[in-house]
């Protein structure tokens, strides 16, 4: 009886070590997966990187045309008087 006993509970150990390897195993997927968000982060901060880039070049050309708006609007305010002439 005592023999049965140690049977079943060495199939109880290696059912547990069987368990165990499965926990490995799917650490192995869980690092894979945090592997790709770490992946997607890095997708997601360079996407930032361009909104700041496309940020940047739309102020700076937002910038020209207020410029070259006013610098029309300064040389209208120079031309039309003599226009009315």
């Amino acid at each position: 009886m005592s023999y049965a006993y140690n049977e079943q509970e060495s199939f109880w150990i290696f059912k547990n070590l069987n368990v165990f390897y499965w926990i490995f195993e799917n650490l192995h997927v869980f690092y894979w997966i945090f592997k790709n968000l770490n992946v997607f982060y890095g997708i997601f901060e360079n996407l930032n990187v361009f909104y700041w880039i496309f940020e940047k070049i739309s102020f700076s050309v937002l910038k020209q045309l207020i410029d070259n708006l006013s610098l029309d609007l300064a040389l209208s305010d120079l031309v039309l008087p003599y226009h009315r002439l």
